[in-house]
């Protein structure tokens, strides 16, 4: 397991961004991406085998100048990990996904 945590410096989101595409060039997959306000919340996964072996995760917060890397190899298939995110994270990605839109009534259109 790797974990690296900054709070001292703004990490800008191109940054991130060139993380993400580093990741995927390495064979990792999108899992969840969240971006809400200046914050980012991304799961990728590596599979092999219908396992994940690896998986990493990364918060950012540009407001807040943090940032949050976390690496870890594994063995679990998607329901597993599935269990794992929502017993750890549901709350935290809940409140960074904003609330969908009410559907305005359309009114009648004229030609």
């Amino acid at each position: 397991m790797r974990f690296l945590y900054n709070e001292n410096r703004p990490i800008p989101g191109e940054r991130i961004e060139q993380l993400r595409q580093d990741l995927h060039q390495e064979s990792f997959e999108d899992l969840i991406r969240v971006r809400s306000e200046g914050i980012r919340f991304e799961f990728l996964i590596r599979e092999s085998d219908g396992l994940v072996k690896n998986l990493v995760m990364v918060y950012s917060s540009e407001e807040d100048g943090e940032m949050a890397f976390f690496s870890i190899k594994t063995s679990l298939n998607l329901n597993e990990l599935a269990q794992f995110l929502e017993a750890n994270f549901k709350k935290d990605i809940e409140e960074w996904i904003p609330a969908p839109l009410e559907e305005e009534p359309v009114d009648d259109v004229a030609f």
